[in-house]
């Protein structure tokens, strides 16, 4: 007697018990035309089962959709292989190259055209606003068996905040938008003079409508007038160049004069005259630099000098020399001590001319190295400018 297969209840015959069957009924059941043989059951399970790994394809997840503006609106996306028809619950990334202007429609592989709303803070699907849908940015879409349904929208009245409208919305200490707080109101004139209400706040308006405005002048022109009555002079809260320097004042002012005059004012330049492989050399205009337009009129009013190697004997000394002006700009020259590698420590700082240290837009800077030392290697200048005050 024959039996079934438990899923597809396809006919099964025993070689025994079943020999003396016609091979015309075998063969019916085998592979006949009914519906109810082996190979058409087979065949329409093969069927079912293509179809549900089509569906899991275009659903399995999120499809990109780079679409294409058309006119007005209207998006196409074309060549998108992931996707051959519409299902239910099918989700995308859409990536406009334009921004939307209004209500959006969209077209994908011509499959039709359908709406892309969003679903507004009372869960209904409404269009999307202009300018919601920028250029170039991914947007998740679920398509719901009629339209693309825009998926975690952040839009402005995507945004739900518990409140009364008006209010100010405020930071919940778990995190939460909350607009419980009553929105913060100006003050009158009158209301600054009684001074009751502390809900509002005072504007530049109200207080100068007000009559709480002091009515005490400073005792002289200039002076600055404070809470307890006295005057303030500009020295009494202006900086100076040294208090700008030092920095640590938190009573006084500062000026743009007094920051150009304190060493945040300046700016240093560092030149390598000799290269550091190079044995240092006697001789005028090792190297020369020109002043740019950015520094007309600005003073040299440091000048120092380093080595890669120092010397054993004889101390280093440059002169630094405006070669426009065929003057020099220092009084003492740079001298390097012996064995020093810099001039920071010299024994004889060197002196600015202060009578030939101007700047002027192209003039020309030479470095002059008046005693080389003994087994010196490099040499680099490093000058320090200021802009003079009025």
């Amino acid at each position: 007697m024959t039996t079934s297969t438990p899923n597809l209840a396809l006919t099964l015959y025993n070689s025994t018990t079943d020999s003396a069957e016609f091979f015309s009924n075998f063969r019916a059941v085998i592979a006949g035309v009914s519906t109810s043989s082996n190979f058409y059951k087979i065949d329409t399970a093969y069927g079912t089962m293509q179809t549900e790994i089509d569906t899991l394809n275009q659903t399995r997840g999120a499809i990109y959709v780079p679409a294409t503006f058309v006119s007005a609106n209207y998006y196409e996306a074309n060549s998108i292989t992931e996707i051959t028809e519409y299902i239910e619950d099918m989700t995308i990334i859409l990536a406009l190259d334009t921004a939307s202007d209004g209500t959006v429609t969209l077209n994908i592989n011509a499959l039709g055209t359908k709406s892309v709303v969003k679903i507004n803070s009372s869960g209904a699907a409404v269009n999307i606003a202009a300018g919601e849908l920028m250029e170039g940015k991914n947007y998740l879409f679920r398509y719901s068996g009629t339209q693309w349904v825009w998926v975690s929208s952040n839009s402005a009245d995507q945004i739900y905040i518990s409140g009364t409208s008006g209010n100010i919305v405020t930071v919940n200490t778990d995190g939460t938008l909350l607009g419980t707080t009553a929105m913060i109101v100006k003050a009158s004139g009158s209301e600054l003079d009684t001074g009751t209400d502390d809900a509002k706040f005072a504007t530049a308006k109200a207080i100068k409508d007000s009559h709480n405005v002091p009515s005490v002048a400073p005792s002289t022109s200039g002076n600055i007038m404070v809470s307890d009555g006295t005057d303030w002079t500009s020295s009494d809260i202006k900086a100076d160049s040294s208090e700008v320097t030092t920095g640590t004042s938190t009573s006084v002012l500062m000026t743009p004069d007094s920051l150009r005059g304190s060493d945040y004012g300046k700016r240093t330049a560092y030149v390598t005259v000799v290269d550091p492989a190079t044995a240092l050399a006697v001789g005028d205009g090792k190297r020369i630099i020109t002043i740019p337009s950015e520094y007309n009129g600005w003073k040299l009013v440091n000048a120092q000098a380093s080595v890669t190697t120092p010397s054993s004997s004889g101390l280093p000394t440059i002169q630094v020399r405006n070669v426009t002006d065929a003057v020099d700009m220092l009084t003492t020259r740079i001298t390097i001590n012996v064995g020093a590698y810099s001039s920071y420590a010299a024994t004889t700082p060197s002196v600015i001319d202060t009578s030939n240290n101007t700047l002027a837009t192209g003039d020309r800077i030479a470095f002059d190295d008046d005693v080389a030392g003994t087994g010196t290697y490099g040499l680099d200048v490093i000058l320090t400018i200021q802009k003079p005050g009025a």
